[in-house]
This record gives structure tokens, sequence and C-alpha cells, in this order.
């Protein structure tokens, strides 16, 4: 229930406080109940009508500011969890989500994996064409990352060209079947520079499954991706 509504329904609730009120009080004060009802039937169709539209519209009013004052704060959540570049989870949603999902791991016995991912040559694409055309490689690179995951799992950028996707449910095998297909999609598509060239761009991934506990977890992907660097880049390494 919005709390515009609530806030109507307590209104309401409270409105009838004025003519009950002066009801109890008059009869307190020895009138006869009913005749008081039935001498004074305008006064009190006139209490209840104005008190119960003026505190339901002043309920349904704060309502309607608490409801928007809570679209803010989310609005507000979610810019400080979002990288601006990408449009990816940033690196404080991923310290948040992880820890989250690990310890739902472990309480209900489902498996999680996590995949870090790091493109290749990006410090030299960065410098030999530009930044702007680094902020497209990195647009373009979160854009294909985004639409080869499962819609459970969780993208974020966690550095300066390292990216990291939360994977609930999801098995070593399954993470590693879900970097895969990142890996070649990324191969195989070009983006457009700011100014109208053409570039492509690999990366390099590590996969590893929880194993103690979600900082392990990390390492372990942070550990493979290396491997997968050493091993020659644009590939997925299991850890």
């Amino acid at each position: 229930m919005k709390d515009s509504t609530r806030g109507a329904l307590v209104g309401a609730g409270l409105g009838l406080g004025a003519p009950l009120g002066w009801f109890g009080i008059r009869c307190l004060h020895g009138a006869v109940c009913l005749a008081e009802l039935d001498q004074n039937v305008l006064l009190y169709g006139y209490l209840f009508v104005s008190t119960e539209t003026a505190f339901i519209i002043f309920g349904a009013f704060s309502g309607m500011l608490l409801d928007r004052l809570g679209e803010i704060n989310e609005q507000l959540r979610r810019l400080s969890t979002l990288d601006p570049l990408t449009g990816l989870g940033n690196q404080r949603e991923f310290g948040e989500r992880l820890p989250i999902e690990a310890a739902r791991a472990r309480r209900t016995g489902a498996p999680l994996a996590l995949i870090v991912v790091d493109l290749d040559r990006f410090k030299r694409l960065n410098d030999e064409l530009g930044h702007d055309t680094g902020d497209a490689a990195l647009a373009h690179a979160a854009a294909v990352l985004r639409a080869s995951i499962r819609e459970v799992d969780v993208a974020c950028r966690i550095g300066g060209d390292e990216f990291a996707v939360i994977c609930p449910g999801a098995t070593i095998a399954g993470a590693a079947a879900v970097a895969e297909r990142a890996r070649a999609a990324l191969e195989k598509s070009a983006f457009r520079s700011p100014d109208g060239r053409l570039a492509t761009l690999t990366a390099s991934f590590g996969v590893s499954a929880l194993n103690a506990g979600d900082r392990q977890l990390f390492q372990a992907s942070d550990h493979a991706l290396y491997a997968a660097k050493a091993l020659g880049r644009n590939r997925v390494h299991v850890g």
C-alpha cells in the first residue's frame, strides 16, 4: 500500500476524533446522548464532513510527500551504486552485493561463481587513440558484457578497465560458459571511436566458485585472470 493511501486512511480515522470527542464531552457533562444527537444533527454533520475532509486531504498529501521522498531516496541510492560511464554497477555496488550473495549461497547451499574481466592492452589503446576512445571502448565492452550474461547476474565496473560479474546459482562450469560467451562476442564486435574510426577489443576472464568466503572468491577469480593474461590474453581461465 502506498503511503498516500495509508495517509488518507489514517486521516479518515483521525477525522472522526472531532465529532466523537465533542459528543463524548457533551455526554460527560450530563447531556442525554440520543437527545444530543437529535438536537444537534447539523452540528455533528458539519463536524463530521469538515474534519473528515480536512484530515483525509492532509493525510493523503503527507503520504504523497513520503512516497516522493522514498522515490528520491531510491534514485539517489541507485545513482550512488551506478557507474556513470558504463551504466553498470560500480565498485560500491560490487562490494555490497558480493557478501550478500555469498551469505545467501552459504545459507541455502546454492552455488555461486564470480567472473573478473580485464580488457587486453587497454592502456596502449587509451594512450594511442586518446581518452575519448578509451571511454568509448569501456562503454562498448560494458554493453557486450551486459548482453552476454544472464538476467540474474550482476555486472559491475570495479576499476579502470576491470569488470566483475557475480553469478548467483551458477556453477563454475556455468560461469565459465557465460564468460566464454562474453569473450567471443567482444572479440567479434567492433566499436566506433569518437573520431569515426572502427576499433576492436579483446578481454581476459578469470572464473572461480565460492569456497570459504567472498574474499577468497574474489582473490581466486583475480588469480585466474592473471593466469589468463600470462597464457596469452583473450581467453577464459578457471581458477
